[in-house]
């Protein structure tokens, strides 16, 4: 479970996000392979397999922001996002994550 101090998490119509950035074709037992779901505002439950990390914890948010967590929400979006946030903010922070991978 990640948390933030403050409401920064957005959920949107499709909340379960499941991803691999590594493969095309993934299922749940395929390593690499992590969940993403949208909690509440300030807590969101992420499963991996990266079993360097303690299980079962609660972690704060990483100094990236919500940014990276937000994204994962958005792309599984079919119709529309909930943010309690001005939602401008929200997307400037997801699109921020692009100008660092070029950089």
């Amino acid at each position: 479970m990640v948390f933030s101090e403050k409401p920064s998490f957005i959920t949107t119509d499709n909340p379960v996000s499941i991803l691999n950035l590594e493969k095309d074709i993934y299922g749940l037992s395929t390593k690499g392979t992590f969940l993403n779901f949208p909690v509440s505002p300030t807590r969101i439950l992420m499963m991996d397999d990266l079993f360097d990390e303690p299980g079962s914890q609660y972690y704060s948010l990483s100094e990236k922001g919500p940014g990276p967590a937000n994204l994962t929400s958005w792309i599984e979006a079919r119709k529309f996002m909930v943010t309690g946030r001005d939602p401008e903010q929200v997307i400037n922070e997801m699109l921020s994550l692009d100008d660092e991978k070029s950089t």
